[in-house]
């Protein structure tokens, strides 16, 4: 899985991390890739892209680990007021 590793856009340039992967029944499998903030701008959140897999440089370099135990990802049940 390329889950965490750096990625390009052949096509635009654009580069970061690779945090999330969908597959169609259609074949048009794509990559979400989200930059990193620029310096200065650590408390915005950046846009990430979806793009297809064929655009997609991946590099050998060793993936991003996220510590799923402590996070408060989807999992979780909405707040109820």
């Amino acid at each position: 899985m390329n889950l965490g590793k750096k990625a390009e856009d052949r096509i635009t340039g654009f580069t970061g991390t690779i945090t999330g992967y969908v597959q169609y029944i259609t074949g048009c499998n794509q990559y979400l890739i989200m930059p990193r903030c620029k310096k200065g701008e650590e408390n915005t959140k950046p846009d990430g892209h979806w793009v297809d897999d064929n655009r997609v440089t991946i590099f050998d370099n060793p993936r991003m680990e996220i510590d799923k135990d402590s996070s408060i990802g989807a999992d979780l049940a909405p707040p109820k007021e």
